[in-house]
């Protein structure tokens, strides 16, 4: 690909909070490269070691000497297939667009408690309303059933048993009531279904059951453009955020209200927290170099792209994201907190995959999504390791490992490394001769000038320096093909 870029390196930098965790202390350290323009080539091997970016500023965590472990993760997304409760989201976002309706979950409106934790009195009992002859007969079977250390107690013209069952055999007792009464509704249908088939004059034992066809997650994400039959009209629209398109412009203060609103209403941000100025930086503005796909006309493009959500004419989701050679990354997510029952951050992540899956088929190599970090001692962050199959970053050999083989180290606490640096594996600190670094300086004409390290240090007289070699060893060989290092 086309097109060089330029960094300068800024070293280790050190917070005093952290935003993941709450510990007293604790704080964040990472490696800090300011990207004056980078070819997403090179963002995308930038990412495949541990980098990301926020805005121009593109870091990588040092685990050695942060609280919280930050691991890269992506999904195969050729491989994905939604699990049920990604399903339910699917169907309820088109049920909602269909009828206009929402229909809660039915354990949205209780809270559970452990039956163990309840207690009843005699009393409490016998006064119940709801109470029958059945429960009278129940309660007398259960006498006969106790051991005889039951207290027996004559209330009216019952008796009842007051006696404490130990956690174990009410397990047992529940567990297997379940077991008994879905077996005896299996039953029932089987019968039903013999039954049926006997009058139809079809032999039971040569019927074979069909099974419904395999849905993909096209299947259930793809009622956008039947939008005209249902209540409500719904679109997605990708618009290049950087260079800024006529539309991006366009819409600019209408996404920027609800982000405002996001923030104010899931992170606690107060009302003036966000600027215009510091949402494009944020956001909007990108250091990525805007490049058509190779032989194909028509499609997005690499770049950075705003995914906006339409709902009834207006905005009410954007999803910030990076198209690389080799993946979909997703920086940020906001929406409209009025629509948080129709679990867009959820509903996001499957249509993006969804994308990835359609750009696949015009760049083969296109087919991983890019999650940004999965931090395992961070619940709200645990959400990312549900689209399967994921895969976890080892930021010591730059390999990627499947999470399920990455989370019994995780439990045991903060894990950086997932295996140990064998042959054939990327060390983290094997780097080229820091003598052949592409550099560009000002000399004392202020001339901006193209040389390698070397002659850089015989120019100015100066002696190697020790962030230069730590800069190489992070970006190894992109350091000296076509990354140019600034040094003011």
């Amino acid at each position: 690909m086309d097109g060089r870029s330029v960094v300068q390196y800024f070293g280790k930098s050190k917070n005093s909070s952290c935003d993941y965790c709450s510990v007293p202390g604790s704080g964040k350290c990472c490696y800090g490269i300011w990207a004056y323009q980078l070819n997403v080539t090179h963002y995308q091997k930038m990412l495949d070691k541990g980098w990301r970016r926020s805005g121009h500023y593109c870091y990588k965590p040092i685990h050695e000497e942060s609280c919280c472990t930050l691991h890269t993760i992506r999904c195969d997304a050729l491989e994905f297939r939604p699990s049920r409760s990604q399903k339910r989201v699917m169907k309820r976002f088109e049920r909602f667009l269909r009828t206009g309706e929402f229909k809660q979950q039915k354990f949205d409106s209780f809270q559970y408690k452990d039956p163990s934790e309840e207690f009843f009195t005699v009393e409490n009992v016998i006064n119940d309303k709801t109470l029958d002859k059945n429960a009278e007969c129940f309660l007398r079977l259960t006498v006969s059933d106790c051991n005889p250390t039951c207290n027996i107690l004559d209330v009216g013209n019952m008796q009842v048993c007051t006696l404490q069952v130990d956690r174990e055999q009410t397990n047992s007792f529940e567990s297997g009531y379940s077991e008994r009464k879905q077996k005896k509704a299996k039953f029932r249908r089987r019968q039903r279904k013999i039954l049926k088939l006997k009058e139809k004059g079809i032999d039971p034992s040569t019927w074979i059951k069909k099974q419904p066809p395999v849905k993909n997650l096209e299947d259930y994400i793809r009622f956008s453009d039947e939008s005209k039959t249902f209540k409500h009209c719904f679109h997605v629209k990708m618009i290049r955020s950087s260079p800024a398109s006529s539309d991006f412009n366009d819409t600019f203060e209408e996404s920027f209200e609800v982000f405002k609103k996001y923030q104010m209403a899931i992170h606690n941000d107060g009302i003036r927290s966000w600027s215009e100025r510091k949402y494009r930086e944020f956001l909007c503005e990108s250091p990525l170099v805007a490049e058509n796909f190779p032989n194909v006309a028509n499609e997005l493009g690499y770049g950075s792209y705003h995914c906006q959500y339409w709902l009834d004419g207006k905005i009410i989701a954007v999803g910030v994201l990076d198209i690389l050679p080799n993946c979909i990354s997703s920086k940020y997510f906001y929406y409209d907190p009025f629509y948080k029952f129709l679990s867009l951050g959820t509903f996001s992540a499957l249509k993006e995959i969804e994308l990835t899956r359609h750009l696949a088929k015009i760049i083969p190599q296109l087919h991983f999504y890019y999650m940004g970090y999965y931090i395992h001692n961070c619940p709200k962050m645990r959400y990312k390791g549900n689209f399967h199959p994921s895969f976890l970053l080892c930021t010591e050999t730059c390999n990627w490992f499947p999470i399920e083989t990455c989370l019994g180290m995780l439990n045991l606490g903060n894990c950086y490394k997932f295996s140990s640096a064998n042959a054939g594996e990327t060390k983290r600190h094997k780097f080229p001769s820091k003598n052949f670094i592409l550099t560009l300086w000002h000399n004392l004409e202020n001339n901006l000038i193209a040389t390698d390290y070397s002659t850089y240090c015989l120019t100015r007289g100066l002696q190697k320096d020790r962030e230069v070699e730590e800069y190489a060893a992070l970006l190894g060989d992109m350091a000296i093909q076509s990354m140019f290092l600034y040094l003011a």
